[in-house]
C-alpha cells in the first residue's frame, strides 16, 4: 500500500470474479469506488497494443482497490461500522486475489516484498 510494486499474474476470468465477489460482499455497484475493468473480449486478441491497454486498464483497477483498501472507512461515505467492515471486505478479497501467503516469502522486509 505503499510505493512498492507488485507483480500478479492473473486470468482476466479471476479479475472479473473478484469484482462480482467483492460487489456481491458490499451490496454496491464498484463502479463508484474503482476504475472499470476491460470489456470482455469473445476472441484471444495477439494484438501487442490491445493486451498493453487491457493490462494497463487492470492496473488501474488493481490500484484502486488497493487504494480503497488503504483509505478505510473514508471511503465509502457510510457509517462507521459499515465502512469497517467494507473494508475488511475489501481487505479479504484483495488478499485471497493476490495469494500473499503463498507468494511472499517468509522473513522478507515489508517495504520490499520478494515474490517467487
Amino acid at each position: 500500500f505503499d510505493d512498492t510494486e507488485w507483480k500478479v499474474e492473473k486470468r482476466f476470468s479471476q479479475f472479473f470474479t473478484l469484482d462480482q465477489e467483492l460487489s456481491r460482499l458490499l451490496g454496491w455497484d464498484l463502479s463508484h469506488f474503482l476504475p472499470e475493468l476491460p470489456r470482455r473480449s469473445l476472441f484471444i486478441v495477439h494484438n501487442p497494443e490491445h493486451i498493453e491497454q487491457r493490462r494497463m486498464q487492470l492496473d488501474r483497477y488493481m490500484q484502486g482497490l488497493a487504494r480503497l483498501a488503504a483509505d478505510g472507512s473514508s471511503g465509502f461515505g457510510g457509517g462507521k461500522d459499515e465502512d469497517q467492515a467494507a473494508t475488511m471486505h475489501v481487505l479479504h478479497c484483495l488478499y485471497k486475489f493476490v495469494d500473499f501467503v503463498n507468494h511472499v516469502i517468509p522473513g522478507a522486509r515489508a517495504s520490499s516484498p520478494i515474490l517467487v
